[in-house]
């Protein structure tokens, strides 16, 4: 199986590939090079840790796509004081 963590520039720093077989790290500036990285890297499914990101993701996915909601963000937004 390989893995390719994929970063907004400048969010990655210094962060290094695991020493592991097939684990990368790339990055990316905008929609555009996000959709070319998700085309050379052909994922079997897509995992999208910060559900803001969701919106730089290609309108069309021929992949499955799973958000890992870390935080209830969903929850805190619904509830703070405006």
């Amino acid at each position: 199986m390989r893995v390719c963590y994929a970063y907004p520039c400048g969010l990655a720093g210094s962060m290094a590939a695991p020493d592991l077989a097939d684990v990368t790290v790339a990055e990316f500036a905008d929609c555009r090079e996000l959709e070319s990285l998700i085309d050379q890297v052909d994922p079997t499914v897509i995992l999208v840790g910060y559900w803001t990101l969701l919106d730089l993701l290609p309108d069309r996915l021929s992949v499955p796509v799973i958000v890992d909601l870390l935080a209830p963000r969903i929850l805190e937004s619904r509830y703070q004081a405006g």
